[in-house]
């Protein structure tokens, strides 16, 4: 029996994540659209609705997890915000105000199906037009229903709640262990952990989350950003949407990194040679300056006429050196 979240919420895929589980990523591919309007039975058909579809593409011996995230303030349901108008009018229906977070889950086997709601209320401060639109300019509240996320910017405006703090975030853990308790993952082990991505792969070759070659143990193929879930070209270097660095390119970047410490290797050599040369330069100078000065002064204090052939070879000498350091320069 094996774990698959039906979901691409890299918030969600983090919290199950650190709970210890394994699993395998499928995202829902049905629209969001349902018949029920209060925020309980709307968000509880959301996630049934996501669950089964993603259900009805595993084999048999799969749990699939689901789950779907509604805020609410006086039964007004507050999505995703559309643009920076929304964000502000969500923002200021929230502000110095209690509303609730609703987490819908669905968990279903071949034998078993279970389905909860989580309520969690949340306090928000008292905010300022500034603080308002200081936020909403930042890129926090355009993927968060509601327009916030409380482990984000918008949590230093959250003055308490009554509730699961992960159910805000998007999944209530416990409840989600206690239920998964009933389950039995014994045969986990049948099934091969990607040591990249951390998920199950139904495939004993190529990792279907990320691309991993788990024989050749190197990264073949990148379909999705383990990060934010969005699906980029294979030779990408970063996801295109968050910029994180893609498993696909893990040996790439390691590459780059090298070729760069390399050219800064390079570069301080040839600085450093440089800097010998031209001090060696420079002493030349300076010993055929010296010998241009006892030159002089043997032609005028000894009346050396050979003191005219030493001059001018000195003069040629410094010529010659003040033209090599220019080179180098």
């Amino acid at each position: 029996m094996y774990l698959v979240l039906a979901s691409k919420s890299p918030r969600r895929k983090e919290i199950l994540a650190n709970a210890g589980y394994k699993f395998k990523v499928i995202v829902s591919s049905v629209d969001e659209n349902v018949e029920e309007t209060s925020p309980i039975e709307k968000v509880a058909a959301i996630a049934r609705k996501k669950g089964l579809d993603v259900y009805s593409k595993c084999t048999q011996d799969a749990v699939v997890i689901s789950a779907d995230t509604i805020v609410s303030i006086n039964d007004e349901i507050l999505g995703k915000p559309k643009d920076i108008d929304d964000a502000r009018k969500m923002i200021s229906m929230l502000q110095g105000k209690t509303h609730q977070v609703y987490t819908a889950v669905f968990i279903k086997s071949s034998n078993d199906e279970y389905q909860f709601v989580e309520k969690t209320d949340v306090h928000v401060a008292n905010m300022t037009s500034d603080q308002i639109e200081n936020y909403i300019k930042t890129t926090e509240p355009y993927d968060k229903a509601g327009g916030y996320g409380i482990q984000g910017i918008f949590g230093q405006y959250i003055t308490g709640i009554n509730g699961d703090y992960f159910n805000v975030m998007g999944l209530p853990i416990n409840r989600v262990r206690e239920t998964l308790s009933k389950f039995d993952f014994t045969s986990n082990s049948n099934y091969l952990i990607c040591p990249i991505c951390n998920q199950i792969s139904l495939n004993e070759d190529i990792c279907e989350n990320c691309g991993f070659d788990l024989k050749l143990n190197e990264t073949k193929k990148q379909y999705i950003c383990n990060v934010c879930g969005k699906e980029n070209e294979i030779d990408a270097l970063y996801c295109e949407r968050c910029g994180s660095v893609l498993n696909t390119n893990i040996s790439v970047i390691k590459g780059i990194k090298f070729l760069k410490l390399a050219c800064i290797f390079i570069v301080i050599t040839g600085i450093l040679l440089l800097a010998i040369v031209c001090c060696l330069n420079i002493f030349s100078i300076a010993f055929a300056i010296t010998a241009v000065v006892f030159s002089i002064l043997s032609i005028i204090i000894e009346k050396n006429k050979r003191g005219y052939i030493a001059l001018i070879i000195s003069i040629i000498e410094v010529v010659i050196s003040i033209i090599q350091l220019g080179q180098y320069l």
